[in-house]
């Protein structure tokens, strides 16, 4: 079963050599050096790749996005995506496209307060369990909240029409022939109290 495994003591002087060759060099100091610039190379070229696929999401100018770029580019990771960071577009395009649209999911989903499925701000009726979501106004048909105790289109108790009607009957109403008789009435005024009238 041993012999199955691999040899190490031979595979890291073997791998050691090979890196020697790769690097040039025989001192470890000096390797070690060397991998720690190539990571940072890898780290760099990676933030470069991710700054262009970030501002392209971001926006559409190509001067922003050229700038952008050489930014991070000029600047190494360390100062330049940092600064990218700072000066980059809030939103992504897709989110400024919700957001000038006007489209939350906040705005058109509701949820049925018996079965919590998902609704329509104007569902009447749950489409899950058939609850009945929103009343009708019975004076004037407008859809309404069921706990609501007015209606917000004409104003009514949400009472019926006829309700309504009883109510309006057994207010006093205002006799049309007194308000006739005050829009009417006759001012009498003497001869004396006007001026051009005396002076004739």
């Amino acid at each position: 079963m041993l012999e199955l495994l691999p040899d190490f003591g031979t595979m890291l002087p073997d791998a050691y050599e090979n890196l020697k060759t790769l690097f040039g060099t025989d001192s470890p100091l000096d390797m070690a050096i060397r991998l720690a610039g190539a990571y940072l190379v890898a780290i760099w070229l990676a933030s470069v790749i991710w700054t262009v696929r970030d501002i392209t999401d971001r926006t559409g100018n190509v001067v922003i996005q050229t700038f952008s770029v050489l930014l991070v580019v000029l600047f190494t990771p360390i100062l330049g995506l940092p600064l990218y960071l700072l000066i980059r577009p809030r939103t992504t395009l897709a989110e400024k496209y919700y957001e000038e649209a006007g489209i939350a999911e906040s705005e058109y989903v509701s949820v049925c307060p018996k079965c919590d499925g998902e609704v329509g701000e104007d569902f009447r009726f749950c489409p899950h369990c058939g609850e009945e979501l929103l009343d009708a106004c019975a004076n004037c048909g407008a859809p309404k909240e069921k706990d609501w105790k007015f209606c917000a289109v004409c104003g009514s108790d949400g009472k019926t029409k006829k309700e309504s009607e009883a109510k309006e009957e057994k207010k006093p109403k205002k006799s049309a022939r007194n308000d006739a008789d005050k829009k009417a009435a006759p001012v009498v005024v003497s001869i004396e109290e006007i001026p051009e009238a005396g002076k004739k």
